[in-house]
């Protein structure tokens, strides 16, 4: 297999394959340990209920449930945005471009489905401490908003690309 093409998108290849192998383990460790992570989560709550919950057991159990979506979100965002951040860097290893900008472009794509994917994981887990979902994903912005933008930007850019190198070959 020639792989001369694949050589500034290593990195990034492993990076989308690492994502989705995540997603896939998440999957199975739901499967295996459903009721065991819902447990976690509850235990997590439990600690702050008279702090943070003002012994309200209604938005305790809202919140947990929450935190167990938020897993979920994490799981779906992995198996999604790793297999779309892998296809869109393959076809992109084909284009002959600037390796700095290859690099860079597939880059911003697999660690931004890294970065979200994780993003999620890590809201799951601090919802039941925090008590509020919404105050989370605030708290977690620092996470979020980076890696959507970098998931973003390197799509736009391989948008692009792709449309210069289809016109400049219509022209030729």
């Amino acid at each position: 297999m020639k792989t001369e093409q694949f050589k500034n998108v290593k990195l990034s290849l492993i990076i989308s394959l690492l994502v989705i192998l995540y997603g896939f383990a998440l999957g199975g460790l739901f499967g295996a340990y459903e009721n065991n992570i819902k447990n976690h989560l509850n235990t997590k709550a439990e600690t702050v209920f008279e702090t943070v919950y003002n012994s309200d057991l209604a938005i305790k159990e809202n919140i947990v449930s929450k935190g167990w979506e938020y897993f979920k979100h994490s799981h779906t965002h992995a198996l999604g945005l790793g297999s779309i951040s892998l296809i869109l860097i393959v076809f992109f290893s084909f284009f002959s471009i600037n390796s700095t900008i290859k690099y860079i472009t597939s880059m911003m794509i697999s660690l931004g489905a890294l970065g979200y994917t994780l993003y999620w994981t890590i809201a799951a887990l601090k919802a039941p401490i925090i008590g509020n979902t919404e105050l989370t994903k605030e708290t977690l912005s620092y996470i979020a908003v980076p890696a959507a933008g970098l998931s973003l930007i390197g799509l736009l850019l391989l948008v692009i690309i792709v449309i210069y190198k289809f016109c400049k070959a219509s022209k030729a």
